[in-house]
């Protein structure tokens, strides 16, 4: 029997598949009455997902699931898509109970490698260290905090500076932060 956590990114696997099919039942995770959309491109609710999803499939789509991720009330899918282009795509969906009632997205081209030969999905895949979860949740937060809102990126390089952190952006020059 799948945990709620393992029903909950199975059901986003499903929606997400269901762009190569154009099949409306993918949808059924959605929330019609509740679901909020943040892609200005997607019209609200699991019917104007349902008319996206058969209006790609006509193209022939491509779905490569990357990684999957959970926290809490959270699903994360890192994806590539082979539309007309190929893309990198990372979508967040919030969930009350069995279905999402939100989504956000970043969907843009995939380039690189990048001078280090790492791609936009390079890296693990799997959860290997699960007790670091909160450790890495405060490095967020304070990544969020102090470098998007406040535009201060010192805290964040006295964390980084020690660490290997790999660099998979297509335009960055070196490996590594230094």
């Amino acid at each position: 029997m799948l945990t709620k956590t393992d029903q909950r990114k199975e059901s986003i696997h499903t929606l997400l598949k269901g762009i190569e099919t154009g099949d409306a039942a993918a949808t059924a995770v959605v929330n019609p009455n509740q679901y909020i959309q943040h892609n200005p491109q997607t019209s609200e609710g699991g019917e104007g997902l349902a008319d996206l999803f058969k209006r790609l499939s006509k193209t022939s789509p491509k779905v490569n699931i990357v990684r999957i991720f959970s926290d809490g009330d959270f699903v994360f899918a890192h994806t590539e898509y082979d539309f007309s282009s190929r893309r990198i795509g990372f979508e967040v969906f919030r969930f009350e109970g069995e279905q999402t009632v939100e989504h956000w997205d970043n969907i843009q081209p995939r380039l690189g490698p990048n001078s280090c030969g790492h791609s936009m999905v390079s890296g693990p895949t799997e959860v290997s260290e699960p007790h670091k979860t909160e450790v890495n949740r405060q490095l967020v937060q304070v990544f969020v905090e102090e470098v998007l809102i406040n535009r201060n990126l010192q805290p964040w390089l006295a964390i980084l500076i020690p660490t290997s952190l790999s660099i998979t952006a297509p335009r960055q020059k070196t490996a590594y932060l230094h």
